[in-house]
Parts: structure tokens; C-alpha cells; sequence
């Protein structure tokens, strides 16, 4: 039996399941653009094709500093651009734009020199990743404006949740589909699954774009007026209106500090599997690694929905501070279930950095989209799309930062490749310290600013009402 996608609301401020799932498809064209590259790059550009890693990982950077200026331009420009179409416009362009740019990645001349297929991974990494822009920031913003209902806006991150932990295992999965038997090599399957996971890039994109229409804004008659397009003064002030909310702020900065904290030594974890459960057999250790990354995202999408009933059922942030705890006990864990006698025990602290962070993807959009109403109320003028620019960007400046510490952490604990499987028992010890250290303080950090969020239902009701008073006042 097939969803009802008609874009009608089933009660006001509720969504068919339709729309949610449309919904949540554009998480799933988000996180392949924006992850997929990096699935596959180094199988590809270092492996196969033998440009440096520290090449390949340098073209990986360098285009999320565009994000730091295409982030806030998409996020503007979306807010401000007006026409029937709305958001989707931009949803719409930057789907197209994102799956072509992915699919030219892997569609490389063959001979290029090792300087050329950097230059070349380099330049439609960042295509593309402009293109993510355009395609993430308006879909995040759209999901902030879908519904005004308090708990139907959890519902509906859960299923982005749920359909984003699906895009992580279908890119996940990429290397291994390139070594599939009827391929020739690495290099022909990287261009032929690049190509298929374009082509779900493109569709999952479009059903946002086809079956999300924007509900219509009603503009107080005494609201700051907007012009249409680009324009710094506009641009500033709503810089400050977004800088300026301390919820916002609360919200961004545990995101920080969880992305930060747990994926700063996400490259320890795979050395620990390695060397320390596995005494150096890699082969037992990468498949170890394969388990606990399904765990990860397999508990993600059964946990999307229980998530949403407990925020539902006890409220938002103490859902989420249980989630986080969650993570906190799993990094507590690590100290029993890293254990040479028993290796599978390995895949257990995963499960609950997946609870952690299912509650923190589903949940803090919710709570940020309570944060746009609160502000739209105080300020009367709607910034949809420029807090969610931000918060997609305190991600992106948490990840990429976090992976940029990885390996200086790994070389801090002593480790070298040339020891092989004899790596000195310090090495192991001061492995384990900074890997269970780092996320500890971090995901502590992280319930504090959440536990200083304070947007209630109750609040929320009451900012829903004068939203809704002022709106009648005006017309369509």
C-alpha cells in the first residue's frame, strides 16, 4: 500500500504521511551529496588512481570553506525570494545541480597526472558541494515552516531522521557495490555507482520539490519590508536577528561540541578495532568496523520513532538530554566492551552514539524550528532560512574541524604505521584515554547548553496564538 502524497493536511498543522516521507527524502539527497564524495574518494583517487591521501583529503577541505559564504547566501536568498514556487525553486536547482557536479566526479579522463585528478576531484567536489548549499539549506528551512504544530514538527524530523540513517547505509555500501564482479575494475564501478547515486540524489531531491508545497505567508501590515534578492544591509540584520537569539545559540553550540567531541577521534576508533581487539589483523578489524557502522545507522532508523513519541510524551529537551546520556553511557562503555577476549562487544558503544545522536538530528530541527517562530514573533520578520544556514553550517564547522583534529590525535598518541600489528602498549593506553576522554567532556558539555534551552510547549502555545492572531489580521 503506497503513501498518500497529495500536499493536504490531514488536520490543521498535521501532515499526511505522504508529505513527511517527501519530506525526509530531501535528507536522504542531502546527506548522499554532502557524504558520498567522501565514502568513496580515497578508495578511488588514492587506491586506484595513487594521488597522495593528504592530496585527497585536502580536496575534500577546501570546498567547506565555501560553505562559510554559500551556507548564509542560500539561506538569505531563499528567505527573501518571493513566487509561487517559493523555497522550492532553489530546492529544485540545487538538486539538479548537486547530482550533476557528484556524477562528474568519478567521470575523470583516464591519464591524468596525479596533480590533474586532484585538481579535478577539487573542482567538482566543489561544484558540488555549492550545489548541496542551495539544495540543503532551503530544504532545512522548508522543514522549519511545513507545520506549526509543536509535536507534529518532532514527527516530521523523525522521519528525516529515519530516511537520512538510509541514505548513510546506501553510501556507506558504495566501495563495496564498485568491487562488484561485472565491473572491470574500481575506477569503472566508481563511475557507473556514482552515476546511480546522482541519479537517487536527483530523485529523492524532486520529491521534496513536488509533493512539500510552502504554506502562504501572511505579512503584517506592519513588518520590516523585504526586498527581493541580495542586499548587505538586509543581509546584516538578519545576521544579528540570528546571532542575536540565545536559544539558537544553545542549541548550535551542543551541536558543536557533540559533532566536535565524537567524531574528533571517530579515526581513533578503527585503530583501537585494529590493533588492540584484533592484535593488527585488518582484515577482521575493517570487517568489525563495517558491523558497528551498520549497528549505527540501523539503530538510528529503528529509534527515529521512539524518539518522536518519548519528545511527544515528556517534552523536547528532556528527550533529548536522555538521548544524550545515552551517548555519554556508550562512551562509558567503550572501557568493557573494547575487549580482545570478547570483539563483538566492540559494536555495542555504536548503538547508543546512535541513540545520541537519532535524538540530536531529530529533535534539535524541531527545536529550531520553535526558535524561528519565537524570534518571528519578537522580531516580526521570518529568518527560516538563515538559522537554518547556521545550524547547518555549526555542523559542518563541527565535523570538519573534529576530522581535521583526527589524525594530529592519532599522531599524538605515538602511533606508527611502520610498527604494524607490535604497537607499544602506551600507544594502546593513550588510544583508549583520548578516545573515551574527548567525546566524555564534550557530550557533558553539550547536555549543559541544552539543559539552558528554554522554549517550552507551553511558551511555544502562547507565541503560536499571537502568530496566528497577527496573521488573520492580513491577507494572503
Amino acid at each position: 500500500m503506497t503513501a498518500d502524497l497529495t500536499p493536504t493536511k490531514t488536520r490543521s498543522g498535521s501532515l499526511s504521511a505522504g508529505q513527511k516521507l517527501a519530506y525526509g527524502s530531501g535528507n536522504f539527497a542531502s546527506l548522499t551529496t554532502g557524504y558520498g564524495i567522501s565514502s568513496l574518494a580515497n578508495y578511488v583517487f588514492n587506491i586506484a588512481l595513487g594521488v597522495n591521501p593528504a592530496l585527497v583529503g585536502l580536496a575534500l577541505a577546501l570546498p567547506r570553506f565555501l560553505d562559510l559564504f554559500t551556507d548564509p547566501l542560500a539561506g538569505y536568498l531563499s528567505d527573501n525570494y518571493r513566487s509561487r514556487f517559493g523555497r522550492r525553486w532553489f530546492i529544485a536547482a540545487g538538486t539538479v545541480a548537486s547530482a550533476a557536479f557528484f556524477a562528474m566526479v568519478w567521470w575523470f579522463p583516464l591519464g591524468l597526472s596525479e596533480q590533474g585528478n586532484f585538481l579535478w576531484l577539487l573542482l567538482f567536489s566543489c561544484a558540488t558541494y555549492a550545489g548541496w548549499s542551495f539544495l540543503s539549506i532551503p530544504w532545512q528551512a522548508l522543514g522549519f515552516e511545513l507545520t506549526d504544530d509543536y509535536h507534529e514538527r518532532t514527527r516530521l524530523m523523525a522521519v528525516s531522521t529515519l530516511l537520512g540513517a538510509a541514505a548513510g547505509v546506501f553510501y556507506g555500501w558504495s566501495y563495496a557495490a564498485t568491487q562488484l564482479s561485472f565491473f572491470s575494475g574500481t575506477i569503472e564501478g566508481a563511475r557507473w555507482v556514482g552515476a546511480t547515486m546522482a541519479l537517487a540524489i536527483l530523485v529523492a531531491g524532486f520529491a521534496t520539490v513536488i509533493w512539500c508545497k510552502e504554506r502562504p505567508e501572511r505579512k503584517p501590515k506592519d513588518a520590516p519590508g523585504r526586498r527581493q534578492g541580495m542586499h548587505l544591509t538586509e543581509f546584516i540584520r538578519s545576521l544579528k536577528r540570528v546571532f542575536g537569539s540565545r536559544p539558537f545559540v544553545v542549541l548550535a553550540g551542543a551541536v558543536v561540541f557533540m559533532c566536535l567531541g565524537v567524531f574528533s577521534v571517530s579515526a581513533i576508533g578503527p585503530y583501537i578495532a585494529i590493533y588492540f581487539v584484533h592484535g593488527g589483523d585488518q582484515a577482521h578489524g575493517a570487517f568489525l568496523i563495517g558491523a558497528a557502522s551498520t549497528a549505527w545507522q540501523g539503530t538510528s532508523m529503528l529509534l527515529a520513532g521512539p524518539v518522536a513519541l518519548l519528545a511527544n510524551r515528556c517534552g523536547k529537551k528532556r528527550a533529548l538530554l536522555l538521548f544524550l546520556g545515552l551517548a555519554l553511557l556508550g562512551n562509558i562503555l567503550k572501557w568493557i566492551c573494547y575487549n580482545p577476549a570478547f570483539p563483538w562487544l566492540f559494536v555495542v558503544p555504536s548503538i547508543f552514539f546512535a541513540a545520541g545522536f537519532t535524538g540530536l538530528w531529530t529533535l534539535t530541527p524541531s527545536m529550531i524550528a520553535d526558535v524561528c517562530d519565537y524570534e518571528a514573533e519578537a522580531n516580526n520578520v521570518r529568518d527560516s532560512g538563515m538559522f537554518a544556514a547556521f545550524y547547518t553550517w555549526m555542523i559542518k564547522l563541527g565535523s570538519t574541524v573534529a576530522f581535521a583534529l583526527s589524525g594530529l590525535l592519532i599522531n599524538l598518541t605515538g602511533f606508527s604505521v611502520a610498527y604494524g600489528a607490535t604497537q607499544s602498549a602506551r600507544t594502546i593506553s593513550w588510544m583508549r584515554v583520548v578516545d573515551f576522554s574527548i567525546p566524555a567532556v564534550s557530550i557533558a558539555l553539550a547536555m549543559v547548553l541544552v539543559g539552558r534551552f528554554r522554549l517550552t510547549e507551553d511558551i511555544m502555545l502562547s507565541v503560536r496564538r499571537k502568530l496566528e492572531a497577527r496573521s488573520a489580521a492580513c491577507p494572503r
